[in-house]
């Protein structure tokens, strides 16, 4: 797994370098917010489906980080909805490199589920 997730680092930063050589500033401002609000939806998904299960199992109330993770799960549509609005009003490279960020998060998404079922 730690392999995967090294991967998984490689490919944003390739991602990152590739999206500046190719569109410049504008393509890495774009890749960086799909890359940065669509992990954060998934980290906060993630963070909330455990205080959930924590939660059940114990049957007690959530400590701090429960209670940011519940918020993150709140927060993070309205979170990247605000990215993709500010991607579209750049519009051009921005755009296009804010959609290969977010389909390369939900590609890693698909992965690592697959990697976890083996």
């Amino acid at each position: 797994m730690k392999k995967l997730f090294t991967w998984y680092g490689v490919i944003a930063v390739l991602s990152l370098v590739l999206s500046y050589v190719f569109y410049g500033s504008r393509g890495l401002y774009g890749m960086s917010l799909g890359l940065g609000s669509t992990a954060f939806n998934f980290i906060a998904f993630r963070a909330a489906m455990y205080v959930v299960g924590k939660t059940i199992e114990e049957t007690k109330r959530p400590d701090a980080a429960g209670v940011f993770g519940i918020l993150a799960l709140f927060i993070k549509l309205p979170i990247w909805c605000i990215c993709a609005m500010i991607a579209q009003r750049a519009g051009g490279a921005v755009l296009n490199c804010f959609l290969v960020g977010l389909g390369l998060v939900y590609f890693a998404a698909i992965g690592w589920a697959q990697a976890k079922n083996r």
